[in-house]
């Protein structure tokens, strides 16, 4: 095992056996367990656990996907600089917590403690984390295959270098990491609510439509 190696194994290592230690690590995720997501779909108390039912699910289904383990532990590290109260709807509201929560995540992969990431690693974590409601949005404005392919194309024109060497594979990680985010509000039936069914069908449209503009089949 090399020193990379090493360094990721650590890291994955704290990250299933000692997460609190993540909070004392990095400052910035230890602010999310004091931001209350009342009045959220999520059945969780706060923005912590919520990204612990992500994380989880990660290591459960995608054991080997370091880039999809990392942006679902730092997906929401925004939502404690932009929580607001909503009086009217008697909820928090997390208004550009994605923004927020990639520009943070950039400055974090910087750390030594993530030198064992390539560059392309660290820039698709940080597109994850920047679009990881994308799909959320689709889904509550009633997503058409005509908005899915305007999001593929603008990123497969503009922002092909966080895509990686593998962009179809960028687009599936976005489907997973929205579905998992999604279980939280579903505890005991993830697989079986029509969210999940939703945002595994759009899943599926974005890594086609993803890898037709690849190979020049795009109607």
């Amino acid at each position: 095992m090399n020193n990379k190696e090493e360094l990721k194994a650590n890291f994955v290592s704290i990250i299933k056996n000692d997460p609190i230690f993540l909070g004392l690590l990095f400052p910035e995720l230890g602010k999310e367990m004091v931001t209350s997501q009342k009045g959220t779909n999520h059945k969780t108390k706060n923005t912590w656990e919520h990204s612990q039912v992500l994380v989880r699910w990660v290591l459960k289904e995608e054991p080997n996907d370091i880039v999809l383990l990392i942006a679902a532990l730092f997906h929401d590290v925004g939502k404690p600089l932009v929580q607001t109260w909503d009086d009217e709807k008697k909820k928090y509201r997390f208004f550009k917590h994605d923004a927020v929560g990639a520009d943070i995540v950039q400055r974090l992969l910087e750390n030594d403690t993530f030198s064992f990431l390539s560059e392309e690693d660290k820039k698709g974590i940080v597109w994850l984390v920047r679009n990881h409601m994308v799909p959320h949005n689709f889904s509550n404005q009633g997503w058409t295959s005509k908005s899915t392919k305007k999001f593929i194309r603008k990123h497969m024109m503009n922002n092909r270098e966080a895509l990686g060497s593998d962009p179809v594979k960028r687009f599936d990680q976005l489907g997973i990491l929205s579905t998992y985010d999604t279980f939280d509000c579903h505890p005991g039936e993830e697989r079986q609510s029509e969210t999940y069914f939703a945002h595994n069908k759009l899943r599926k449209e974005m890594t086609t439509l993803a890898y037709n503009y690849l190979n020049g089949v795009w109607k």
